[in-house]
């Protein structure tokens, strides 16, 4: 990631014939989390309107040149150091400053020792930090008729889990025998699914 530095647009027919000349004072605008590959053309053909066009575009320093895959080998070493591993997914992203991975530990005691790499620095990404949070789910597989019959309470009911940062995530079969339900986050409180199906 970087920024990118630009001087003041050009005015436009309207603003010129109010002021009748350019603006004398130099303004600069700082785009950050921009990807490292960028080069002036791509900044300058992403402004649309020729009137925000700048007068000049300058690049400022790369804040890291590591690749998300060269960060993932990172951050899934600093992970197995706690405990092993049964899987590690990188989510594809080609944009925002912040590249997200899941990974699911054999043993939940040494995903709690883990957590203890939050807001940990990560030399690989210079000034950049990890953020670890603990994501807990569970799931439970039911015919699709109990769940068409549940549906109203479950979706009544998942608007207050999403205000507890719970997400629920609804899959079915191919014929649509059955419903696969499936809550995650990191706050469960009192919640159960399972309690709301089985009524």
């Amino acid at each position: 990631m970087k920024s990118v530095k630009s001087s003041l647009a050009k005015l436009s027919p309207s603003r010129t014939r109010r002021r009748n000349h350019s603006n004398p004072v130099a303004w600069t605008i700082v785009l950050s989390d921009v990807p490292s590959d960028a080069t002036p053309k791509d900044v300058e053909e992403s402004i649309k309107s020729p009137y925000d066009k700048p007068r000049h575009i300058k690049l400022g320093p790369i804040s890291y040149e590591a690749s998300d895959a060269e960060v993932s080998v990172v951050v899934r070493s600093s992970l197995e150091k706690h405990g092993p591993l049964e899987s590690f997914y990188l989510a594809p992203t080609n944009k925002g400053k912040r590249v997200k991975a899941t990974a699911l530990f054999a043993d939940e005691a040494d995903a709690r020792l883990a957590r203890s790499l939050n807001n940990c620095p990560i030399n690989i990404l210079k000034k950049g930090k990890l953020t670890v949070a603990i994501i807990q789910s569970a799931k439970i597989k039911v015919s699709t008729a109990v769940y068409t019959a549940t549906k109203g309470e479950l979706d009544a009911e998942s608007k207050t889990w999403e205000e507890q940062h719970l997400r629920l995530h609804i899959y079915q079969d191919a014929v649509k025998r059955f419903t696969t339900l499936k809550i995650e986050g990191s706050r469960w409180g009192e919640y159960s699914l399972g309690s709301i199906v089985q009524q």
